[in-house]
């Protein structure tokens, strides 16, 4: 089982609250509030999940909130969204940031744990980097990619993200957890992120430059925190969880005294009257 499914059994015991697993599938726990599978929770809608993974957009919604590396998005000339690109070729598109300095980040849009991320020094490389998330027989196709200016990172750190809140911060490799000077620099970036985003449970991706700069760099819905767990143990995500868990039941139990605006005039005066 994930070990982040470990802490939420532990948050669910503390709180006197049943769960089983899908039959033949223990990476999953059925519980109260829903399915969390492997690192997937219920808490984030639908939409928030498509919106973190679209890097672009994330982007796009921070200008001006929070600082990140100056960024540039390009459509595949040749994929199902042409009339969005303005290049016609990826030659073209590397002589559209010829200004950009390198070293340079390419990256594919919608990628995660560094699917088609390229560290480029040249012309040359730029062109095969988006030659290769432009690839349409390539398994991870993306029809967009990112550019980015290189940030010398000295250190990443990973805000976690419990009800709409950032919580505590750790660095990303070590899972050395954040003293309160800096957790109060990084908390910023995040709420901005999460204000955002709407993210309501998951992780904020922040880098350090070797100036000592921070910048956003992701968003993250379906965080496992593998590694933390296995430096730290379970308590502190055990503890996110816990608190994710009574937020949610404190606002079940609010729904639960406001009526169904779709209730007919006799159902409604049944509610009121305690009757089922």
């Amino acid at each position: 089982m994930y070990p982040n499914l470990t802490a939420l059994t532990e948050a669910l015991a503390r709180l006197g609250e049943s769960y089983s697993h899908v039959p033949g599938f223990p990476d999953s726990v059925m519980a109260k509030q829903g399915a969390f599978i492997r690192a997937a929770t219920p808490w984030n809608p639908e939409s928030v999940s498509a919106l973190t993974h679209d890097k672009a957009a994330v982007y796009a919604l921070l200008e001006g909130k929070a600082p990140f590396p100056k960024t540039l998005v390009f459509f595949d000339p040749e994929g199902d969204h042409p009339e969005f690109a303005r290049e016609k070729s990826v030659r073209e598109i590397a002589e559209t940031i010829s200004p950009l300095p390198y070293p340079r980040t390419i990256k594919m849009n919608r990628g995660e744990a560094g699917s088609h991320v390229y560290f480029v020094e040249n012309d040359d490389e730029t062109v095969c980097a988006f030659a290769a998330i432009f690839d349409k027989k390539g398994r991870n196709y993306d029809f967009m990619a990112l550019v980015q200016e290189h940030i010398a990172v000295a250190h990443e750190w990973r805000v976690a993200v419990a009800v709409k809140v950032p919580v505590f911060a750790y660095a990303k490799g070590t899972f050395d957890i954040a003293g309160d000077n800096l957790y109060a620099r990084l908390s910023p970036i995040a709420t901005a992120a999460i204000e955002a985003t709407g993210l309501v449970w998951g992780a904020i991706d922040i880098i350090e430059s070797k100036e000592g700069d921070l910048y956003f760099l992701e968003a993250n819905s379906r965080p496992s925190y593998a590694g933390f767990i296995g430096k730290h143990g379970t308590e502190k995500i055990t503890a996110l969880y816990e608190r994710s868990l009574r937020s949610a039941a404190l606002s079940k139990n609010k729904m639960k005294g406001s009526e169904d605006p779709f209730m007919t005039s006799s159902q409604r005066a049944k509610a009121r009257n305690g009757q089922a």
